[in-house]
């Protein structure tokens, strides 16, 4: 009974002990901060290390890390190495126990170098691998390697140091070592990852490294090529700058990527500090993300002759058109009034397309698309796959990313896709594999004219020529009928330029024997792209003009050929558009009610009388006889506000009844423009009940509905603004001797709504006249 009374007092102790730890480990780190405690505490108790303090269940070590505490982790390593037997012994350098310490793990199993490489800090990373470089192979409970995760934060120089360990971490054949730990359980490889986190310079890297991954398909059955075709932001193509932003993209110079192999990247920092001044300040600019045009610049030669540095040195001066050129791409965006802020957005997704296309190519170069092989899955890679490293001594030029306030413990949003029921292909050697529905269906070309990545579809048309032939397995629609059916216009003019109009391609049809035509007449408003065109009336114009640019590219007997449902595309084309031709009717209408009202009080106020002068005018100055009382000066503003062309300011002669003022500057300018308001608003009225009379039918959006609103609002503009000059000239007629110096500043206010309505309405008038005058068909 003793003994058991015992028993319980020691556990009830050491719980006490421990609860204890963790509250004060839990103040010293979090609630008031105070680390040089925290140090002591780990010094004096072991146990320290494999507290859990957070409900995450983080050490005070995983939380050094994750705020790049780096004096402090280092500090906390030293001590733990120094642990034998729970006793502090400074000369013993316990390396088992120290490596039992650093393999504690959080409850989502990450270690605390998997948190130092999604910091992406090296000399953490270094800290921990000298303790043990076998602690580089350990795996969280989603299977991702410290490798993993810091390719999985975009952290470069962490991956490059981490991928020179672990060749020297295993013992066993290097050709099981880069492969084996660059995927985690679902198959997903770093290279995947890269791509999906478009840490392109990242993906480079790994391509030249890890060979072997480029035709690696995940669970999902996607390669790294098929995650790329997914991203069509990355591309040019697929970019929305528009107007000056496109300017400044044009303007905007980035360096190409350049592969070099590097086991320690600490020797390539090394390096660096021995740049000239000149190098060195430029690779820092384009480090942090400042406009500078790294195009041309000129490494200088150390080891060269004198006759080769004064070459180097005068050789951009000795083209001028070069640097013209850079001088125009350099004042292009400060005289468009760009800051350095929005100029280093611009150049980040520049330099996100150019590298994209970098990664792209050399995807297809190590690509087996179309060798016969079935793609195989990460884990069931076989030991036969041969590498071929490729030396090269080119720079390459590192990409800071700015994450200090990420939390590299929290699971990401990454692109992933469940496989269901698995078909079962062969390899090479004849073995039976589990093969991906996805990946049998869909090709990396089909895809990217799916996305509309027209970059992707022509490289690997000249790559792959075969791969024009290939078709969708689940509805056997080939590449032209996807680009058609996604409103891909760049795609598809690509292939109308690439292949002749009689080509097989053009004239194939679906599993329902719907042709190319038969997709251009589909519309669905829930999977269809939009145009870039505001509206539902501007939307079915082009609607109207992608059914008429892919007939004329089709062969004639496409025209009335049938389906399984017995439509041709033109009954298709009617039957799919009905819900957009009546909402773009409804939009017309209310556009037109609206406008029609404003052109009807123009048009009234042009035919009103209401400026007769009260009171007459002196005989002998022709000047208002109540001139200067308040009142009159009221009564003037308001209704001279709705005069009336008609209505002559400053009377008429009685002895010829002509103007008296007929033969001034002003009167001649207040007459004209009178006249024009009348006649523009008048026009604007006639346009508007045409539009509101009008029957709505498919045929009339595509030119009649469009020019009568475009010229109903260029009429009603016109017809607002020379009113506004009317009254402007009219009633400096009438106070032309109390205003005369203040004239134009009261004018010049007078005109601000004018101004507003035109900010307010001008966007739809542009888009109007573009959609108009002007398609891209």
């Amino acid at each position: 009974m003793a003994s058991n009374n015992s028993r319980d007092d020691q556990q009830y102790t050491s719980k006490h002990h421990d609860n204890q730890l963790k509250q004060d480990l839990f103040q010293n780190v979090l609630t008031e901060p105070n680390w040089e405690k925290v140090v002591e505490i780990h010094k004096n108790n072991p146990a320290a290390f494999k507290t859990k303090i957070t409900s995450s269940g983080h050490t005070a070590l995983h939380l050094a890390i994750s705020e790049s505490r780096k004096r402090i982790v280092g500090r906390l390593v030293d001590i733990a190495k120094c642990y034998n037997n729970d006793d502090v012994v400074e000369d013993s350098n316990n390396i088992s126990e120290a490596k039992e310490i650093l393999e504690f793990a959080n409850d989502k199993g990450l270690t605390p170098l998997h948190v130092a490489a999604a910091t992406g800090s090296m000399k953490m990373c270094r800290y921990i691998i000298a303790v043990d470089k076998s602690l580089v192979l350990v795996r969280d409970k989603k299977g991702e390697t410290p490798l993993f995760r810091a390719v999985h934060y975009g952290r470069k120089k962490a991956f490059l140091y981490l991928h020179s360990v672990v060749f020297e971490a295993d013992d066993r054949n290097h050709d099981d070592v880069d492969r084996k730990y660059c995927w985690r359980d679902d198959d997903q490889t770093i290279l995947h990852n890269a791509i999906i986190r478009e840490n392109f310079d990242l993906a480079f890297q790994i391509i030249h490294l890890y060979r072997e991954l480029v035709n690696l398909v995940d669970k999902g059955g996607d390669t790294p090529i098929h995650k790329l075709a997914r991203k069509p932001a990355a591309f040019a193509s697929g970019s929305s700058l528009r107007g000056r932003d496109k300017i400044v993209y044009n303007c905007i110079s980035v360096k190409e990527l350049k592969f070099k192999a590097v086991e320690d990247p600490t020797e390539e920092a090394k390096d660096k500090t021995n740049l000239n001044p000149s190098q060195n300040k430029l690779e820092h600019a384009e480090k942090e993300g400042a406009y500078v045009d790294v195009e041309n610049h000129i490494e200088g030669n150390r080891s060269g002759s004198d006759t080769d540095q004064k070459r180097q040195y005068f050789l951009p001066f000795s083209n001028l058109k070069s640097c013209f050129r850079k001088l125009v791409c350099t004042v292009t965006p400060v005289v468009l009034g760009y800051r350095q802020m929005s100029i280093r957005k611009i150049q980040k997704e520049k330099k996100k397309h150019v590298w994209a296309v970098q990664v792209l190519d050399e995807l297809l170069k190590h690509a087996t698309m179309y060798d016969g092989r079935e793609r195989l899955r990460a884990s069931q890679l076989q030991k036969s796959v041969t590498k071929n490293f490729d030396d090269s001594s080119d720079d390459d030029q590192d990409r800071s990313r700015e994450n200090s306030d990420e939390e590299y413990f929290d699971d990401d949003i990454s692109e992933s896709s469940k496989s269901s029921e698995q078909p079962i292909c062969t390899n090479v050697s004849g073995q039976e594999l589990e093969c991906s529905k996805k990946e049998r269906r869909e090709t990396a070309v089909l895809l990217a004219a799916k996305y509309g990545i027209a970059e992707m579809v022509e490289k690997i048309l000249q790559k792959f020529p075969v791969s024009i032939y290939d078709k969708d397995k689940l509805s056997s629609k080939n590449i032209v009928l996807v680009a058609v059916e996604n409103r891909n216009l760049q795609v598809y003019k690509l292939l109308i330029n690439k292949y002749p109009r009689k080509h097989v391609v053009f004239q194939k049809v679906d599993k329902k024997d719907n042709t190319a035509l038969h997709y251009a007449a589909m519309y669905d408003q829930d999977h269809v792209k939009p145009w870039p065109v505001p509206g539902a009336a501007l939307q079915m114009q082009w609607e109207i003009k992608w059914h008429e640019f892919v007939e004329n590219t089709m062969p004639p007997r496409l025209y009335l050929r049938t389906n399984k449902d017995g439509e041709t595309p033109r009954e298709m084309f009617s039957h799919t558009h009905k819900g957009l031709v009546k909402a773009g009717g409804d939009w017309l209408t209310s556009t037109a009610t609206s406008c029609s009202v404003v052109a009807t009080l123009i048009a009234t106020v042009a035919f009103a009388s209401s400026t007769t002068v009260p009171g007459g005018t002196d005989n002998k100055t022709n000047k208002p006889t109540l001139g200067r009382t308040p009142t009159f000066e009221l009564f003037a503003i308001a209704t001279v506000a709705f005069a009336s062309s008609t209505t002559v300011p400053g009377g008429t002669d009685n002895k010829t009844n002509k103007p008296t003022l007929g033969r001034t500057p002003t009167f001649e300018l207040f007459a004209i423009l009178s006249l024009i308001a009348l006649c523009f608003s008048v026009t604007s009225l006639i346009m508007f009940l045409a539009i509101l009379t009008s029957r709505h039918q498919e045929k009339d959006f595509g030119k009649e509905l469009p020019r009568k609103i475009l010229l109903g609002l260029t009429s009603l503009f016109l017809s607002i603004a020379a009113m506004l000059v009317t009254f402007c000239a009219g009633h400096f007629l009438v106070f032309e001797d109390n205003i005369k110096y203040a004239a134009f500043p009261v004018y010049a206010v007078t005109l601000l709504p004018l101004c507003l309505f035109a900010a307010a309405q001008f966007p739809l008038y542009f888009d109007l006249v573009l959609a108009t005058f002007w398609s891209p068909f």
